[in-house]
């Protein structure tokens, strides 16, 4: 098919089924109009998603969120990138990006945690850079959390300042409670807010599985405390395992780990790009907060 044919255009309200269409040709879990319709048409950041178009069909996506990061740094996470099979090897992710990215031109970073397709595409396409595979840290609901006595990681960090995605009380509201996919649980402990997803396997419903979503930063005793309190109602809604999404050495990597937690590779990575202008020492950083970074989003 000719690129000729194809359009990549700013999207509207109205591609929303066409977005559902695209995605549940090549995931197992669809998702609905109205995600995308809260995603990107009702958000409570701004966003912007590109399409492009194929005799009236929608046959790719590439979009953009504006976040606020600490010391005001300002990034634009990408998610929702796909583009159909036959599209590809055309320059059209390329230029579904840049049209994307013309929204928010004055950034410090862009950033995407995506699977190994996605990370690819994104570093030979775009030129970011991979940081690093960002494991899962699991703890299985039939081990006492902390049973036994851990040293924390070989490369544990806890001396860094890590990287984090800000949040008010706005932002959870949309994230979190109007999400037309997903129920989360909100938990108060320790002095710390966060967020708990509980989910059935797709494949075997009876399997039960809990993440992670976002959790304030706090010191190593109030994340240890934290988590240990997430775990238990892991296990009260018949959960078989728990995670948190973290890069190795991040402070909440090395409070899953003192807890029972170990690291298990999944195909997620984190890429970024930089801006020029952006401060050297956070171009420097590789201490990101993943677990508050939605890792649901790619």
């Amino acid at each position: 098919m000719s690129f000729q044919n194809v359009q990549v255009r700013a999207a509207v309200p109205a591609d929303a089924s066409g977005l559902v269409r695209l995605f549940r040709r090549h995931y197992a879990q669809p998702k609905p109009d109205a995600y995308f319709r809260w995603q990107f048409f009702s958000p409570e950041m701004p966003a912007a998603l590109v399409v492009a178009e194929a005799d009236g069909e929608v046959v790719g996506s590439f979009g953009f969120m504006r976040r606020t990061l600490t010391h005001g740094l300002q990034g634009a996470q990408a998610m929702d990138m796909l583009l159909a099979a036959p599209f590809r090897g055309q320059g059209l992710f390329a230029q579904m990006a840049r049209l994307a990215a013309a929204a928010f031109p004055a950034v410090d970073v862009r950033f995407v945690l995506t699977n190994r397709a996605g990370m690819a595409a994104v570093v030979r396409r775009l030129g970011w850079t991979a940081v690093a595979q960002v494991p899962v840290y699991a703890l299985s609901m039939s081990e006492e959390a902390g049973a036994a006595a851990s040293p924390a990681p070989p490369d544990a960090d806890s001396g860094a300042e890590a990287l984090h995605i800000r949040y008010d009380e706005a932002v959870e509201a949309w994230r979190f409670a109007a999400h037309p996919l997903n129920r989360y649980h909100r938990l108060e402990a320790a002095g710390l807010r966060g967020y708990l997803k509980c989910f059935a396997d797709p494949a075997d419903p009876a399997r039960r599985f809990g993440d992670v979503l976002y959790a304030a930063p706090g010191d190593p005793g109030q994340r240890e405390a934290w988590l240990r309190q997430a775990w238990e109602w892991f296990r009260a809604e018949g959960v078989g395992e728990g995670g948190l999404w973290s890069l190795p050495g991040n402070p909440w990597a090395e409070s899953a780990w003192r807890i029972g937690c170990r690291p298990r590779e999944q195909e997620r990575w984190l890429c970024v790009q930089w801006a020029d202008t952006a401060p050297a020492a956070a171009q420097r950083a590789r201490q990101w907060d993943v677990c508050a970074a939605d890792a649901e989003f790619y």
